[in-house]
């Protein structure tokens, strides 16, 4: 349940702990369109199938596919490579496992054609466009990582893994003894703000060895914002992978967190602990009311990046580019 990045196929271990995110395949083989207004998700999952199971040559998918093919049979499958028929038959036996073909029809139970992400993706896309004109927005495919991955961010393709979104109560989940906060944001909803959170971490990997437990609150503060300018209605709750009422509390207690942070000196600590217990995904957040949610350190750092950009004249872009975690915070003004 990890990302890979663009090209070098570095795993961000922390990512899908922030948004339980998956990876999307297309339903053709076809490029986005020059408008970019109605993106083709390419169903990679399903071409798998078809390929390996008709017995055709692998080099359809890997015209198709590029390296992405590649990363996915090695990287994702952890297939050995080999002659092309050794591999052949390694992805037949997955796509006729009796496991894999149930992974595979819940996932079109539950998303069937598509519908329910694609215009979301379209929002993406052109929104995108609208902040980094400049860029070409990835292929979007979708496929089965059996468990192993959520999004697959692969040079030009963002891959979205379906099996991981198939809802809270999905058996596989709970036959794989997944915890139940982990479960909880592995929901068809969260597919497409996750993609926009995986794409943002291929492109912009933070970098983060090291530093301070301020610059890692603004980084992803950062993220998430990204991620709202990229699905502008997203809510809050599903933004940041809370209940309602776990956003209520952090609204509640805003100020209470900002003075333990400040209190406790906390801003320039670069000790790790305090990354595991106030960033990352977990069961709740150590040393607070059960009520309180895991990760209020992301929620913090959101605050703070809106405050910033609200406050100053800046784009996108240049927030993205602007490494000063403390700059931001003095152009914050931020007061809870």
């Amino acid at each position: 349940m990890q990302f890979y990045s663009k090209n070098t196929l570095k795993v961000f271990r922390n990512l899908f702990f922030m948004l339980c995110a998956t990876i999307v395949v297309g339903c053709s083989g076809s490029d986005v369109t020059d408008s970019q207004s109605d993106i083709v998700i390419e169903r990679f999952d399903q071409d798998l199938q078809v390929v390996a199971l008709k017995g055709d040559s692998l080099s359809i998918l890997s015209k198709r596919y590029g390296v992405f093919f590649e990363n996915y049979t090695h990287g994702v499958l952890q297939i050995e490579k080999g002659e092309e028929e050794e591999i052949q038959e390694a992805l037949r036996k997955f796509v006729n496992d009796s496991s894999v073909k149930s992974v595979n029809a819940a996932i079109d139970s539950v998303f069937g054609d598509l519908e329910s992400i694609h215009s979301q993706v379209n929002e993406f896309s052109l929104n995108y466009h609208k902040h980094f004109p400049q860029e070409d927005f990835p292929r979007v495919v979708t496929l089965n990582s059996f468990f192993n991955y959520a999004i697959v961010a692969d040079s030009n393709i963002l891959g979205l893994g379906l099996d991981m979104f198939l809802g809270s109560d999905s058996r596989f989940y709970q036959e794989l003894r997944f915890p139940l906060y982990l479960r909880k944001r592995m929901i068809p909803e969260q597919v497409v703000p996750s993609a926009a959170l995986g794409w943002y971490e291929s492109e912009h990997p933070g970098e983060l060895a090291g530093k301070d437990f301020l610059s890692q609150m603004i980084h992803q503060g950062k993220s998430l914002y990204y991620v709202q300018m990229m699905l502008p209605d997203i809510k809050d709750s599903l933004l940041l992978g809370y209940s309602e009422n776990e956003l209520n509390w952090c609204e509640e207690n805003e100020e209470r967190i900002w003075a333990l942070f400040i209190e406790n000196k906390m801003l320039f600590s670069t000790d790790r602990s305090l990354y595991s217990k106030f960033l990352v995904q977990a069961p709740k957040t150590s040393g607070f009311p059960d009520e309180a949610p895991d990760k209020i350190a992301s929620y913090i750092g959101l605050k703070i990046v809106r405050e910033y950009m609200d406050n100053n004249n800046s784009t996108l872009k240049e927030l993205i580019d602007n490494k000063d975690a403390l700059g931001i915070l003095e152009g914050s003004s931020y007061k809870p």
